[in-house]
């Protein structure tokens, strides 16, 4: 595992523009690593992409979530997200 991100790493969210702050690695596999963050003051759970992993279907997929939400809909898992020059990354709870 690469452990790309580092523990207190602060990244920033794209919709919110929220401060999400790395607290450990908790595993990764083929796509990506997983680790827990806070985001807002909560526990979140913090899935960053492989820059190599990204799929098409997945931009789309994220692109929708981002369209609805600014539309007013609000569903869970999918909370935030950050992007990269690489590509999007999701923060799911």
């Amino acid at each position: 595992m690469d452990q790309i991100l580092k523990p207190n790493q602060k990244v920033q969210t794209t919709s919110s523009r929220s401060g999400c702050v790395v607290e450990k690695f908790l595993g990764g596999g083929g796509q990506g690593e997983v680790y827990r963050a806070i985001l807002g003051g909560r526990p979140v759970a913090l899935k960053w992409y492989y820059a190599a992993s990204g799929t098409a279907d997945q931009q789309k997929a994220l692109d929708a979530w981002r369209r609805a939400r600014k539309a007013g809909v609000h569903f869970a898992p999918l909370q935030d997200w950050i992007e990269s020059k690489e590509r999007i990354y999701g923060g799911e709870q």
